[in-house]
């Protein structure tokens, strides 16, 4: 495309027309979000009490570490449920390409089903051999116990692996409120399912059996609707998977795959390292404190992410004026949103827990508190920045430094929680995100608006 042509789009009444539409779109998956996620915190305040009442610390401990892990596999997708697919679908649909929308639908969706079926193969040969007591650190809670609570879970995550892919589609269309509908609804269903299983007392197995199952539910009626009444040009047939598609995805998806394994680290890595230094009493005051104190970076990412797909469009289309002008106004909410939402938080983070929870074991100290919301300010503040490189397949840089900033965390988690306890790991992840990210954000935006002249010809 030739630059006359770009400028004469950019500031054609089409062009202005169209950022209004994205600006439209993802407000209304933002409000959605909204209340999706709104929805969701509730029904964390109510069946957090719930379950630690009922499973006790150990369990409750268990119940995050086994979430935990199913999110190490999680990364196995390749960015195929994820950025990758929402990048190369929302290019596809600037292009207004159906054939090649479908082509990757299909390509990502039956390359998920393979990986499914290895994923469970390998479960079931390595299961004999697992001592789940040593995984989870505890001898307080039964090896059968925690063994079939694994199962139940793994089996539930592997058959929605392949239909882990349908926000994705959501979001590539600018359509993330659909999805968002869905989700509030899976929420609401399963916190009645927690509510029957405690009232049971089925113990920690008969959980795990019932949530997942509520999510599974939900994600098979979620994808009928999408390929059968939403998008039915979707549709994953075997005869639309091609090579061509396969092998484009994979060329953002190994990047993002380096993201997601940086992701462990940043983000998955805190239980097991605490279930091993402190143990599974140490998780759970662990992960009852980051809930509450990172709600804020919630929030941001609750209003940022549906700007991905929308920054796919415009760079197909050469807007780069709109993709300037969004990223400084999303990144200046956030950064004043942050503050304003995580001091008083922080103020009251002791007397909510105590008032929530009603043990007063489970009350973080000071120091975690301090820690999680500087990480939480500095995480949302550098937010906007990071959708925006995500969303215009600026994947490399941002790859590199996810994997420093996962490195950093799991050396200065391990290092700082045998002097610190659970705060250490809070420390750490605070250190480590400001030693990487807002520079690195900096740099790669700079860059890329030094570069728009290249991109416009490209």
């Amino acid at each position: 495309m030739s630059i006359v042509n770009s400028v004469r789009i950019l500031f054609s009444k089409d062009s202005q027309s169209r950022g209004v539409e994205r600006l439209k779109r993802a407000g209304l998956a933002g409000i959605t979000s909204v209340m999706a996620q709104g929805i969701t915190i509730v029904a964390g305040f109510i069946s957090v009490p719930l379950t630690v009442g009922y499973l006790g610390e150990k369990r409750f401990g268990a119940w995050l570490a086994i979430n935990s892990l199913l999110m190490w596999l999680y990364v196995s997708n390749l960015g195929l449920s994820g950025n990758a697919l929402i990048n190369k679908l929302s290019d596809a649909n600037g292009k207004d390409d159906k054939k090649l929308a479908q082509e990757l639908v299909s390509t990502a969706f039956w390359t998920l089903g393979g990986l499914s079926f290895i994923f469970l193969i390998l479960f079931a040969i390595s299961l004999p051999f697992v001592n789940w007591q040593w995984v989870f650190n505890t001898i307080e809670v039964s090896a059968n116990e925690l063994k079939w609570a694994a199962i139940f879970a793994f089996i539930s995550f592997v058959m929605m692996f392949p239909t882990s892919m349908v926000d994705a589609i959501y979001s590539s269309y600018q359509e993330g409120y659909i999805g968002n509908v869905w989700n509030i609804l899976g929420s609401i269903f399963s916190l009645i399912a927690l509510v029957v299983v405690t009232q049971m007392e089925g113990g920690l197995p008969l959980l795990v059996a019932s949530l997942f199952g509520v999510r599974l539910l939900f994600s098979l009626i979620n994808a009928g609707y999408l390929f059968l009444i939403r998008h039915p040009s979707l549709k994953p047939l075997p005869s639309a998977v091609t090579k061509k598609s396969f092998d484009g995805l994979m060329d953002l998806g190994w990047k993002y795959l380096v993201g997601q394994l940086s992701g462990i680290g940043m983000f998955q890595s805190q239980p097991f390292i605490i279930t091993r230094i402190v143990g599974l009493e140490g998780v759970t005051i662990f992960g009852i404190a980051q809930r509450i104190l990172t709600l804020p970076l919630m929030v941001v990412q609750m209003f940022s992410n549906p700007f991905m797909a929308a920054y796919g469009e415009a760079k197909a289309r050469g807007d780069w004026d709109w993709i300037r002008k969004n990223l400084r106004r999303t990144t200046l909410i956030a950064a004043v949103g942050s503050i304003a939402m995580v001091v008083p938080l922080c103020l009251l983070a002791k007397w909510l827990i105590l008032h929530w929870i009603r043990k007063p074991e489970v009350v973080p100290s000071d120091g975690l508190i301090a820690f999680f919301g500087i990480y939480t300010i500095v995480a949302c503040i550098v937010t906007p920045a990071s959708v925006m490189l995500y969303g215009i397949e600026r994947v490399g840089g941002q790859s590199i430094f996810a994997l420093i900033n996962a490195l950093l965390t799991v050396v200065f988690g391990v290092i700082l929680t045998q002097y610190y306890g659970i705060t250490g790991m809070a420390m750490a992840m605070a250190l480590a995100l400001l030693l990487v990210n807002p520079i690195a954000q900096f740099t790669q935006v700079r860059q890329v608006f030094k570069d728009i002249p290249k991109n416009i010809k490209e």
